[in-house]
């Protein structure tokens, strides 16, 4: 799991410049994209940032809103799954999955 915290360390730095401490494990998910060969994992993990404010160094736009507003954005295809879970509360940000239906 080293490589995979390094590696967000990385994107984080580099397309939000911010410096975050890794907490745990969210979700994991896999993934077939046509144009791929093969099945992607991906692992999403809760993160605080411990320095930098957030600037949008790569991205079209980026936007702060409330979980429920989630699903009226467009997201990656292999995004989605989490995207409808963060929003439903079935997916909390700190790993713990809610009760909510």
């Amino acid at each position: 799991m080293e490589a995979q915290v390094q590696a967000a360390l990385g994107e984080l730095a580099e397309e939000l410049d911010i410096t975050v401490r890794v907490g745990p494990e969210l979700y994991r998910t896999y993934h077939r994209y046509p144009e791929l060969p093969v099945e992607l994992e991906l692992r999403f993990f809760a993160a605080d940032i411990v320095s930098g404010t957030p600037r949008n160094l790569e991205f079209e736009q980026i936007a702060w809103v409330r979980p429920q507003e989630l699903t009226a954005m467009e997201f990656l295809p292999a995004d989605r799954e989490l995207i409808v879970l963060l929003a439903e509360g079935r997916v909390g940000t700190r790993g713990k999955r809610s009760s909510a239906p």
